[in-house]
């Protein structure tokens, strides 16, 4: 799904320089997203565990496009500090996107 927005928002089938709105609610769910694949967190023994990399590693990507198509005068610190964050990630799958 993370894959499939980010070619909407590429596209340019979600315009994010019209709609704040939508802008405001992607980077609130992607931040929550990332964070519920915390590794810290996870029962290491669980299809969740194995699939954490790749959600935060879909999170960076479009994170990435949302700031690449956003409006300028919207917050986009949020997006900025996720990627941050994910350079420092444990995993080079998601480090390295």
């Amino acid at each position: 799904m993370l894959h499939a927005i980010k070619g909407l928002i590429e596209e340019g089938s979600i315009n994010m320089k019209e709609d704040a709105a939508t802008f405001a609610s992607l980077v609130d769910s992607l931040q929550l997203i990332y964070a519920s694949g915390d590794y810290t967190k996870l029962n290491h023994h669980s299809l969740e565990a194995v699939n954490a990399p790749l959600v935060r590693a879909g999170c960076v990507e479009l994170a990435r496009a949302l700031l690449a198509h956003h409006r300028q005068d919207v917050d986009a610190e949020p997006l900025e500090a996720l990627l941050k964050q994910a350079k420092e990630d444990p995993l080079p799958e998601v480090r390295l996107v």
